[in-house]
C-alpha cells in the first residue's frame, strides 16, 4: 500500500480542516456553556483519522509505539481508578463517551494523538534523546493541566475537588516513559499535521478554559 494514503500536498485543507473542527466545538460551548462537550468525541478521532491519512510511512515500530501507548494508557487509567494512588479519586463523566471499568476508551484516544504529535516535535530539536523524551514528555503534560479546567464541562470530577501535583507529575512521567520508548524506536517520526494538531489542541483549549461556565 502507497503512503501517505492522501498526498501531502493536500495537507494544507487537512490544516484547515482542524481549524474548522476546533471552531465548530468553539461555537458549540458558547452557544450551549452549561452542556456536555460532545463535539470533544468526533475532534479528538477526527484527529487521529486525519494522522493517518497522512501518515508517512508504516513499519513495525510504529504500530508497537501506537499499541503500547494506547493500551499502557489504558491500563495506567485502570490502575489509576482501582487504586486512588497514582492521580488521586478521579470519576470520568459522560462527556468521554464509551467507557470500560470506568475509563472512557477516548482518554486512550487523545495520550496516543498528544505522544506522536509531542514525539514529532520533540525530535525537530538536535538535543539528545533523553532531553527530547523531557520535552515531549513536557508537552503532553502541558496539553492535561490546560485541560483540567475543563472539569467544568463534565469531562472528569476529583473527589479532593481539584487535582494535585500528583496528577501532573505522574501525566509527566507516564508520558516520558512513553516518549524514550518512541525515540529509541525505528520509525518516521516527522509527520506533516503534527505540529497543526497539537497547536489546535492548545488553541482550543486554552480559549474554552477561560471562557469556562
Amino acid at each position: 500500500m502507497k503512503l501517505p494514503l492522501i498526498s501531502d500536498r493536500f495537507s494544507i485543507y487537512a490544516r484547515i480542516l482542524l481549524a474548522l473542527l476546533g471552531g465548530m466545538m468553539l461555537l458549540h460551548a458558547f452557544l450551549n456553556p452549561h452542556c456536555v462537550l460532545w463535539p470533544l468525541q468526533g475532534f479528538w478521532l477526527a484527529q487521529l483519522a486525519l494522522l493517518l491519512l497522512f501518515l508517512p510511512a508504516f513499519n513495525g515500530d510504529l504500530f508497537r509505539f501506537l499499541l503500547l501507548v494506547f493500551f499502557g494508557s489504558i491500563a495506567v487509567e485502570f490502575i489509576a481508578q482501582d487504586t486512588a494512588k497514582l492521580y488521586g479519586a478521579l470519576r470520568y463523566g459522560e462527556t468521554l463517551g464509551f467507557r470500560v471499568k470506568g475509563v472512557p476508551l477516548l482518554i486512550a484516544v487523545q495520550a496516543l494523538l498528544l505522544n506522536w504529535c509531542a514525539l514529532d516535535i520533540a525530535g525537530r530539536t538536535r538535543a539528545n534523546v533523553y532531553v527530547q523524551a523531557l520535552l515531549g514528555a513536557a508537552l503532553v503534560a502541558g496539553i492535561w493541566a490546560l485541560m483540567e479546567p475543563l472539569s467544568a464541562y463534565g469531562l472528569w470530577e476529583w473527589e479532593s475537588g481539584a487535582a494535585t501535583l500528583k496528577r501532573y507529575l505522574a501525566c509527566f512521567v507516564i508520558a516520558f516513559f512513553f516518549q524514550l520508548a518512541g525515540q529509541s524506536m525505528n520509525f518516521e517520526k516527522r509527520h506533516s499535521l503534527a505540529l497543526a494538531a497539537y497547536a489546535t489542541q492548545v488553541l482550543l483549549f486554552a480559549i474554552l478554559a477561560l471562557t469556562k461556565p
